[in-house]
C-alpha cells in the first residue's frame, strides 16, 4: 500500500463552458474511487497560441501551491505546454487527432516523449505504431458498465416514443462531422428504400439521453473514416447492442467474437446488405458486455493508478 497520497493535476482543453470535453470528463469521473490519489483539475479555455501562453504561469503556480507530483496532460499541445513549465513530471494521453497530425507535430511528439515527458499513453496499438512510439503505454478509455447496462428494448422505445413497429438505427455522433462519414449510412438507407427504417443522430444529448438512445436502438451503426478507441462502440457493447461498424481504430478487436456485431468496408451496398440481414433475422442483442469486461472503468482506473505511481521522480 502506498505511503502517501499522490497529487495529480489533470489538464485538458475545455468544452467552452469551463468543463472538460466529454471524452476526457468521462475518463476523469471513472477515477473517483482511487483513494490513494488526490486529483486537481485545470481546464484550458480559449483559442490559438495565446491560450497556452497565458496559462504557462498559472500551471506553474498551481503545481507549486498544491505540491503536485504528476501532471496528466491530454493531447499533444497541452503536453508540450506542461513539459515546458518544468514544474512536475508529465504523463501525456494522446488522442486520435494527434495520430493524424502534421509531420512536424509528430516529430515534436517523439522529441518530447523521449526527452521531456515521463510517460505517454495511447488508446490503441495502431496509434502507437502510427506515431512511432514503441515505448508508449496502450490504455483505452474505460466504460462505466454500471451506467451503460442492458435494458428492455420495448420499454426503452416507449420511453422515447419510438414505434415498436419500425426499425431504429442509432448513429452515435453528429452527422455533420466529416470524419463520421454519415453519407455512407445515408446512401445505404436509400438503397434499402424502406420508410420503416429510422436513423437517430446522437447530437447534443446528455449522458442519460445517450444511454436511452442505445437502449431503444435495434442497431447501432458507426461509419467513421477514423477513430482511436471509440467510446460509442464500448458503451453500445456494454449494453449488449447489435452493431455494424467500419474497420477503424480498435473496433475490430473490441467486437472480436461478439455475436450480433459486424464489420463492413466503406461500401454502401455492403452496409445496406448487412443492415437488411440484421433486421431480417431479428437480431436484437449481442454478447458484447462480456467481451469488454476487461475495459470496465474500475479496471482501467487501476491500470492508470499504477502508471501514476511509477511516473514519480
Amino acid at each position: 500500500m502506498e505511503s502517501k497520497k499522490l497529487n495529480v493535476l489533470w489538464i485538458a482543453r475545455g468544452n467552452g463552458s469551463g468543463s472538460f470535453k466529454p471524452v476526457v470528463k468521462n475518463q476523469f469521473d471513472s477515477l473517483s474511487d482511487l483513494s490513494a490519489i488526490q486529483f486537481f483539475t485545470f481546464v484550458l479555455e480559449g483559442q490559438g497560441l495565446g491560450l497556452y501562453v497565458k496559462n504557462f504561469f498559472k500551471i506553474r503556480k498551481l503545481v507549486k501551491t498544491n505540491s503536485i507530483d504528476i501532471i496528466h496532460a491530454h493531447y499533444s499541445f497541452t503536453g508540450f505546454l506542461c513539459a515546458l513549465t518544468f514544474s512536475a513530471p508529465v504523463l501525456v494521453s494522446l488522442m486520435g487527432s494527434d495520430v493524424i497530425a502534421s509531420k512536424w507535430r509528430r516529430a515534436l511528439i517523439i522529441v518530447f516523449s523521449r526527452l521531456l515527458w515521463k510517460r505517454v499513453i495511447v488508446k490503441t496499438e495502431e496509434m502507437k505504431h502510427l506515431i512511432g512510439l514503441d515505448e508508449a503505454e496502450v490504455l483505452p478509455n474505460g466504460v462505466d458498465m454500471d451506467f451503460y447496462c442492458p435494458q428492455d428494448l420495448t420499454v426503452s422505445k416507449d420511453k422515447l416514443g419510438w414505434s415498436s413497429q419500425e426499425y431504429h438505427i442509432v448513429f452515435p455522433s453528429d452527422i455533420t462531422r466529416k470524419e463520421k462519414n454519415f453519407q455512407l449510412l445515408k446512401d445505404a438507407i436509400q438503397l434499402l428504400n424502406d420508410d420503416r427504417i429510422h436513423v437517430h443522430e446522437m447530437k447534443g444529448l446528455s449522458k442519460g439521453e445517450v444511454r436511452d438512445y442505445y437502449a431503444a436502438a435495434d442497431l447501432v451503426v458507426m461509419t467513421s473514416t477514423r477513430e482511436g478507441s471509440p467510446n460509442a462502440i464500448k458503451e453500445a457493447l456494454s449494453m449488449n447492442k447489435c452493431i455494424i461498424s467500419t474497420r477503424v481504430g480498435d473496433v475490430e478487436g473490441l467486437m472480436q467474437g461478439v455475436q450480433g456485431t459486424w464489420l463492413v468496408a466503406f461500401d454502401a451496398n455492403e452496409l445496406a446488405t448487412r443492415i437488411d440481414y440484421a433486421r431480417a433475422h431479428h437480431f436484437s442483442a449481442s454478447n458484447g458486455r462480456m467481451a469488454i469486461e476487461r475495459l470496465s472503468a474500475p479496471k482501467v482506473a487501476e491500470q492508470l493508478k499504477v502508471l501514476y505511481f511509477s511516473s514519480q521522480k
